[in-house]
Protein backbone atom coordinates (compact mmCIF):
# COMPACT_ATOMS: atom_id res chain seq x y z
CA UNK A 1 0.00 0.00 0.00
CA UNK A 2 2.84 2.01 0.73
CA UNK A 3 4.56 1.72 -2.33
CA UNK A 4 1.45 3.00 -4.27
CA UNK A 5 1.04 5.82 -2.68
CA UNK A 6 4.43 6.63 -2.79
CA UNK A 7 3.77 5.78 -7.02
CA UNK A 8 0.70 8.05 -6.74
CA UNK A 9 3.07 11.53 -4.78
CA UNK A 10 6.02 10.84 -7.44
CA UNK A 11 3.71 10.36 -10.13
CA UNK A 12 1.94 13.81 -9.06
CA UNK A 13 4.93 16.11 -8.28
CA UNK A 14 6.45 14.67 -11.60
CA UNK A 15 3.08 15.61 -13.70
CA UNK A 16 3.19 19.34 -11.59
CA UNK A 17 6.35 19.80 -12.56
CA UNK A 18 6.10 19.23 -15.90
CA UNK A 19 2.54 21.20 -15.86
CA UNK A 20 3.30 23.51 -13.73
CA UNK A 21 0.59 26.71 -14.00
CA UNK A 22 1.57 30.38 -13.61
CA UNK A 23 -1.31 32.39 -12.73
CA UNK A 24 -2.82 36.24 -12.52
CA UNK A 25 -2.63 37.36 -8.64
CA UNK A 26 -4.28 40.77 -8.98
CA UNK A 27 -5.04 43.44 -11.45
CA UNK A 28 -6.07 47.22 -11.27
CA UNK A 29 -6.61 49.85 -13.00
CA UNK A 30 -6.93 53.89 -13.03
CA UNK A 31 -11.41 54.57 -13.80
CA UNK A 32 -10.47 58.05 -14.96
CA UNK A 33 -7.97 57.22 -17.84
CA UNK A 34 -8.68 56.44 -21.41
CA UNK A 35 -6.01 53.76 -22.21
CA UNK A 36 -6.28 54.54 -25.74
CA UNK A 37 -4.14 57.53 -25.35
CA UNK A 38 -1.64 55.54 -25.09
CA UNK A 39 0.84 54.41 -28.06
CA UNK A 40 3.96 53.95 -26.43
CA UNK A 41 6.52 52.72 -23.61
CA UNK A 42 9.49 52.39 -21.84
CA UNK A 43 10.81 49.77 -18.88
CA UNK A 44 11.85 51.79 -16.21
CA UNK A 45 15.34 50.64 -14.84
CA UNK A 46 15.36 47.12 -13.11
CA UNK A 47 17.36 47.34 -10.11
CA UNK A 48 17.64 43.62 -8.44
CA UNK A 49 19.33 43.58 -4.85
CA UNK A 50 19.34 40.85 -2.23
CA UNK A 51 17.48 37.42 -2.78
CA UNK A 52 16.45 38.77 -6.13
CA UNK A 53 20.27 39.44 -7.38
CA UNK A 54 20.24 35.38 -7.33
CA UNK A 55 21.95 34.15 -10.81
CA UNK A 56 19.30 33.35 -13.92
CA UNK A 57 16.95 36.21 -12.45
CA UNK A 58 19.03 38.98 -14.18
CA UNK A 59 18.96 36.49 -17.88
CA UNK A 60 15.07 36.26 -16.79
CA UNK A 61 14.12 40.11 -16.92
CA UNK A 62 14.90 40.49 -20.53
CA UNK A 63 13.12 37.12 -21.89
CA UNK A 64 10.20 39.34 -19.23
CA UNK A 65 10.91 42.69 -21.15
CA UNK A 66 10.34 40.64 -24.42
CA UNK A 67 7.25 38.98 -23.55
CA UNK A 68 5.94 42.42 -21.88
CA UNK A 69 6.93 44.51 -25.37
CA UNK A 70 5.61 41.44 -27.39
CA UNK A 71 2.16 41.56 -25.50
CA UNK A 72 1.82 45.75 -25.63
CA UNK A 73 2.44 44.94 -29.41
CA UNK A 74 -0.18 43.29 -29.76
CA UNK A 75 -2.11 45.64 -28.50
CA UNK A 76 -0.54 48.69 -30.80
CA UNK A 77 1.55 50.10 -27.97
CA UNK A 78 4.98 50.26 -29.26
CA UNK A 79 8.81 50.86 -27.72
CA UNK A 80 9.94 54.18 -27.65
CA UNK A 81 13.20 55.03 -25.46
CA UNK A 82 12.60 58.72 -25.95
CA UNK A 83 9.43 59.69 -25.32
CA UNK A 84 7.08 57.27 -23.94
CA UNK A 85 3.31 57.56 -23.22
CA UNK A 86 4.02 54.71 -20.25
CA UNK A 87 6.59 53.70 -18.01
CA UNK A 88 6.46 50.35 -17.02
CA UNK A 89 8.25 49.52 -13.81
CA UNK A 90 9.11 45.78 -12.80
CA UNK A 91 9.42 44.52 -9.52
CA UNK A 92 9.96 40.55 -8.79
CA UNK A 93 9.79 38.66 -5.63
CA UNK A 94 10.80 35.12 -4.74
CA UNK A 95 9.07 32.83 -1.97
CA UNK A 96 10.50 29.44 -0.77
CA UNK A 97 7.12 26.95 -0.57
CA UNK A 98 7.23 23.79 1.41
CA UNK A 99 4.34 21.65 -0.25
CA UNK A 100 2.97 19.14 2.49
CA UNK A 101 0.14 16.75 2.93
CA UNK A 102 -1.00 14.98 6.57
CA UNK A 103 -0.63 11.66 7.36
CA UNK A 104 -3.57 9.43 8.21
CA UNK A 105 -4.62 6.32 9.11
CA UNK A 106 -3.44 4.00 5.76
CA UNK A 107 0.14 5.93 6.81
CA UNK A 108 0.24 3.35 10.22
CA UNK A 109 2.99 1.24 10.54
CA UNK A 110 1.85 -2.23 12.57
CA UNK A 111 3.32 -2.94 14.99
CA UNK A 112 2.55 -6.63 15.82
CA UNK A 113 -1.41 -8.56 16.53
CA UNK A 114 -3.91 -5.32 17.49
CA UNK A 115 -1.25 -3.34 17.90
CA UNK A 116 -0.86 -0.16 16.14
CA UNK A 117 0.98 2.85 16.70
CA UNK A 118 -0.39 6.41 14.76
CA UNK A 119 0.57 9.98 14.72
CA UNK A 120 -0.71 12.64 12.42
CA UNK A 121 1.67 14.58 11.12
CA UNK A 122 2.80 16.84 8.21
CA UNK A 123 4.76 14.98 5.44
CA UNK A 124 7.01 17.42 3.09
CA UNK A 125 6.13 16.46 -0.60
CA UNK A 126 7.95 19.17 -2.38
CA UNK A 127 9.75 22.23 -2.02
CA UNK A 128 10.08 25.00 -4.83
CA UNK A 129 10.71 28.54 -5.64
CA UNK A 130 7.42 30.32 -6.40
CA UNK A 131 8.49 34.09 -8.06
CA UNK A 132 6.34 36.67 -8.46
CA UNK A 133 6.65 39.89 -11.21
CA UNK A 134 4.33 43.45 -10.65
CA UNK A 135 4.34 45.21 -13.69
CA UNK A 136 3.86 49.18 -12.42
CA UNK A 137 1.94 51.38 -15.37
CA UNK A 138 2.91 54.71 -15.00
CA UNK A 139 1.69 57.91 -17.10
CA UNK A 140 5.14 59.90 -16.73
CA UNK A 141 3.17 63.42 -17.85
CA UNK A 142 0.94 63.10 -14.80
CA UNK A 143 3.45 60.77 -12.33
CA UNK A 144 0.25 58.65 -11.87
CA UNK A 145 -0.20 54.82 -11.93
CA UNK A 146 -2.64 53.64 -14.15
CA UNK A 147 -2.05 50.09 -13.99
CA UNK A 148 -0.77 47.58 -11.84
CA UNK A 149 -0.83 43.92 -12.38
CA UNK A 150 0.67 41.21 -10.68
CA UNK A 151 1.41 36.76 -12.68
CA UNK A 152 2.94 34.09 -10.36
CA UNK A 153 4.53 31.11 -11.11
CA UNK A 154 6.91 28.07 -10.36
CA UNK A 155 10.40 29.10 -10.75
CA UNK A 156 13.38 26.61 -12.23
CA UNK A 157 16.82 26.32 -13.68
CA UNK A 158 15.27 24.87 -16.57
CA UNK A 159 15.81 27.88 -19.17
CA UNK A 160 13.37 26.67 -21.88
CA UNK A 161 10.91 26.00 -18.91
CA UNK A 162 11.17 29.37 -17.29
CA UNK A 163 11.07 31.23 -20.64
CA UNK A 164 7.71 29.21 -21.31
CA UNK A 165 6.34 30.06 -18.18
CA UNK A 166 7.31 34.02 -18.75
CA UNK A 167 5.50 33.89 -22.01
CA UNK A 168 2.29 31.80 -20.01
CA UNK A 169 2.01 34.82 -17.62
CA UNK A 170 2.30 37.92 -19.55
CA UNK A 171 -0.04 36.43 -22.03
CA UNK A 172 -2.55 35.67 -19.27
CA UNK A 173 -1.70 39.00 -16.90
CA UNK A 174 -2.28 41.12 -20.30
CA UNK A 175 -5.52 39.08 -21.00
CA UNK A 176 -6.42 41.89 -17.73
CA UNK A 177 -5.18 44.70 -19.36
CA UNK A 178 -7.87 47.34 -20.49
CA UNK A 179 -6.98 47.80 -24.59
Amino acid sequence: MKQYILLIVIGLVIFTESNAQTHVVSYDKSTTIDFTQFKTFNFQAVDLEGENSIKGIVKGVDVLKAAIESELKAKNITLDTEKPDLLINIGFTTENVVQTRETDIRDAQYMGTRNYHWEAGEIVVREYKEGTVTLDFIDPSQNEMVWQGAAAGTMTDNVKKRDKRISQAMAKLFKKFPL
